[in-house]
């Protein structure tokens, strides 16, 4: 089940998961040729969710994390840093992946419990950008932008009015979207054009 999660988060589609499941196990039977040739060119494989590595490069983490059985270390681990650690040693995996396959696994019930799982989240690229933008200039390491996304989720105990619990997490995710809400409000008053979708609550 862990190495399945793994598995699909790298692909983050239903379908292609399905699809690589019958070609990839065992890894040493992956004929990419094969695979390629029984699905149209125009096949999506991967979404737009998240930037992937493409087929390649991502078969060939999915070889990194049997071959080491990675799962098996994982599933010792008592805090979402030192999961996103040993997933950052897969080749082709990167901080952002590990990090979202990290919080992902944290759904999991033996990993429910974790010792940092509302305190720590791994600040990415949108986040850093979010952070910049309301003034966290100073940051420069992962350490840095931690320590100020801390900074902005301690006060959650008097600008939170929800009941659902804040986590690290959901500042990192919410810097994210403020920074690509900068981006476009800038471009939009600059006239130059770009994507844009309509804001939904069901569906946003």
């Amino acid at each position: 089940m862990l190495l399945n999660t793994i598995i699909y988060r790298m692909v983050n589609r239903v379908q292609t998961f399905q699809r690589l499941r019958r070609f990839v196990f065992p890894f040493e039977h992956w004929d990419e040729g094969k695979f390629a040739s029984e699905h149209s060119l125009h096949d999506q494989f991967f979404t737009g969710a998240h930037v992937t590595k493409g087929l390649r490069m991502t078969v060939e983490a999915m070889h990194e994390v049997e071959r080491r059985r990675l799962w098996l270390e994982i599933s010792l681990c008592s805090s979402v840093e030192r999961i996103v650690l040993i997933l950052r040693s897969v080749p082709n995996l990167g901080p952002f992946f590990s990090h979202q396959i990290a919080q992902d696994l944290r759904f999991m019930p033996f990993f429910r419990s974790l010792k940092d799982g509302d305190s720590w989240a791994l600040a990415g690229p949108g986040a850093r950008g979010g952070l910049k933008e309301i003034g966290f200039h100073h940051c420069v390491t992962d350490d840095d932008y931690l320590e100020a996304m801390r900074k902005i989720w301690k006060e959650r105990r008097t600008e939170w009015h929800h009941d659902y619990p804040l986590e690290v997490k959901d500042i990192q995710q919410s810097l994210c979207e403020y920074h690509k809400y900068v981006k476009h409000k800038n471009l939009l008053e600059k006239g130059i054009p770009c994507k844009t979708r309509l804001f939904k609550p069901r569906t946003s």
